[in-house]
C-alpha cells in the first residue's frame, strides 16, 4: 500500500499533543552558549503507544513540520515557537520559560534548539528538579490506517505527567486541557478550588491564554462565542459530581447554574468547618491534608473516567467510519454504487449507519462494476475472462509460483556466485525450485 501524505485539500487538521517519559538522551546542552538547550519532541516512525491511539511520523511529515516551523520562526522569531508548562495550564498560565531558536529532523525525530530563562534551565535541564517530561503542541490528522499525523508544531511544553518509561501518548489538545484543568486550583474563599471553577468578580469568563512574543505576558480572548464555548467544557462534570453539587439524576444544569451551586457548597462547607472548629463563628478554617487528598483523588478518579470514556468514543467513531468505507467499496466492486456518488454516501452512512446503509444500497438494480477485485476462492471467474497468450497460466496457483520463481532467481544467482556452485545445487541448497 503506497504512503498517504498530508493534503490541505483533503485533511482536516486538528490540535493534539504528544508526551513521553523521562529521556535524558533526549536534552542535550549547548556547550559555552548560556541557556541553550536542544530538546527531543516528537519521535519518527510508529513509536509504541501507552494508550489505543497510535501516532506516526514519516521522514515526509517531519520535513513538514519543520518547514512550517520556519515558517513560524522567520515571521516571529523571538516567541513564535513558546517552550511552555503543561501547554499552558497549572499555576503558571501562559507564561513561557522559553522559546524555539530553531527546529529540525534528526534521525526522524523532531528537535528543537531552545533558549531558556535561568529559572526553568535549573528547574528542567540543569540540575531539572522540577520537570521530567516533555510534550509537543501540534496541528495533525488522522490518515487511513488510523494513525495521527502531524503536519505543523506550534509549541513545546515541559510536563509532569508523561507517559509511562519507553512508552508515547498523544490526545487531542482540547480533551487534554479539559483534564489538566481538573489539576489546577487556586485559593477561593480560604478553600483550593479546581480554577476553572473559581468564578471571577465579574461572573465573565476568561479566554484561552496565549503567550506573548519575547515574554510571559498573558493576553486575554474576551470574545463571547469562544469564551461560551470554553466554559461550557469546563463545566462538563460527571454525574457524580452534579449529584454532589445538590442537582437531580438526568439534570443538565447550566455553568451559571453549576458555579452558583459550587459557590453554596463552598459556603456551606466554609460555615460548617466553623462552627464545628474551637474558633469564632463563622470564621473560614482551610481545608485540612486530608480533605485535599480527598478532593485531589475525586477529581483524579473523575479524570481517568473521563479520559476512558473519550478514548472509547473517538475509537468507536473511527470503527463506523471505516465499516462505512468498507459498505461503500462493496457496493462499488458489486455494481450497486459508483464512485461518483462516494461522498453523498458517506453522508448517508453517517445517519444510517453501516447496516442500514448496506441494506439500502442492496435494494438497487447492479449495474457494471467500477472496478474489478479479486475474490479468494474465485480465480476460475477472474482469469478466464478473454483467452490467454500462449505461455499464460489460467489458473491463479501456477501464475503465482512463476512469479515466486522469477523474484527468486536472482538471489539464487547470486548465491551461486559467492560460492563458486551451479545455480541447481544453490537452488537445491536454499530449498526452492
Amino acid at each position: 500500500m503506497s504512503r498517504v501524505f498530508f493534503d490541505s485539500q483533503k485533511h482536516a487538521l486538528e490540535k493534539f499533543a504528544f508526551t513521553f517519559a523521562t529521556d535524558s538522551a533526549a536534552i542535550r546542552l549547548e556547550a559555552d552558549k548560556p541557556r541553550q538547550c536542544r530538546m527531543r519532541f516528537l519521535i519518527g516512525g510508529e513509536p509504541e503507544m501507552g494508550d489505543p491511539r497510535r501516532f506516526r511520523m514519516y521522514p515526509e511529515d517531519a520535513a513538514l513540520c519543520v518547514g512550517n516551523a520556519k515558517k513560524r520562526l522567520s515571521m516571529q522569531p523571538k516567541g513564535g515557537i513558546p517552550i511552555l508548562f503543561e501547554h499552558g495550564w497549572g499555576m503558571y498560565g501562559g507564561k513561557a520559560g522559553g522559546y524555539a531558536l530553531d527546529v529540525y529532523e534528526e534521525k526522524g525525530d523532531l528537535w528543537f534548539l531552545a533558549l531558556l530563562d535561568e529559572d526553568t534551565w535549573e528547574g528542567a535541564v540543569d540540575p531539572g528538579l522540577n520537570w521530567f517530561g516533555r510534550s509537543a503542541g501540534f496541528s495533525g490528522w488522522v490518515d487511513p490506517d488510523g494513525f495521527i499525523r502531524p503536519a505543523d508544531i506550534f509549541e513545546g511544553s515541559f510536563t509532569n505527567f508523561p507517559a509511562m518509561k519507553g512508552l508515547g501518548m498523544v490526545e487531542p489538545m482540547a480533551q487534554l486541557e479539559a483534564r489538566l484543568s481538573s489539576r489546577s486550583f487556586v485559593a477561593f474563599n480560604g478553600l483550593l478550588v479546581p480554577q476553572h471553577l473559581a468564578a471571577a468578580p465579574t461572573g465573565a469568563p476568561e479566554g484561552p491564554r496565549t503567550p506573548e512574543a519575547g515574554g510571559g505576558d498573558v493576553t486575554r480572548n474576551t470574545s463571547p462565542d469562544k469564551a461560551s464555548h470554553r466554559k461550557e467544557q469546563e463545566m462538563n462534570l460527571s454525574a457524580t459530581t452534579l449529584k454532589l453539587l445538590g442537582f437531580a439524576e438526568g439534570e443538565k444544569p447550566t455553568p451559571e447554574q453549576i458555579e452558583t451551586a459550587f459557590a453554596k457548597t463552598l459556603e456551606s462547607a466554609g460555615k460548617n468547618r466553623a462552627s464545628s472548629g474551637s474558633g469564632a463563628e463563622g470564621d473560614e478554617k482551610p481545608l485540612s491534608k486530608g480533605d485535599v487528598l480527598d478532593l485531589l483523588g475525586q477529581f483524579r478518579e473523575e479524570d481517568r473516567t473521563k479520559l476512558r470514556d473519550d478514548l472509547e468514543a473517538e475509537l468507536a467513531k473511527r470503527e463506523r467510519a471505516r465499516s462505512i468505507e468498507a459498505v461503500i467499496l462493496e457496493a462499488e466492486n458489486d455494481g450497486f454504487a459508483t464512485a461518483a456518488e462516494r461522498e453523498d454516501l458517506r453522508k448517508d452512512g453517517e445517519l444510517l449507519g453501516p447496516e442500514r446503509l448496506k441494506a439500502q444500497l442492496s435494494k438497487r438494480a447492479p449495474s457494471a462494476p467500477t472496478r474489478r477485485v479479486f475474490v479468494p476462492g474465485d480465480e476460475a471467474t477472474t482469469f478466464s475472462t478473454g483467452t490467454p497468450g500462449t505461455g499464460i497460466p489460467s489458473d491463479l496457483n501456477t501464475l503465482c509460483a512463476q512469479a515466486s520463481a522469477t523474484f527468486r532467481r536472482p538471489r539464487v544467482e547470486q548465491y551461486a556466485r559467492q560460492r563458486g556452485i551451479s545455480v541447481e545445487a544453490a537452488a537445491a541448497e536454499l530449498g526452492v525450485n
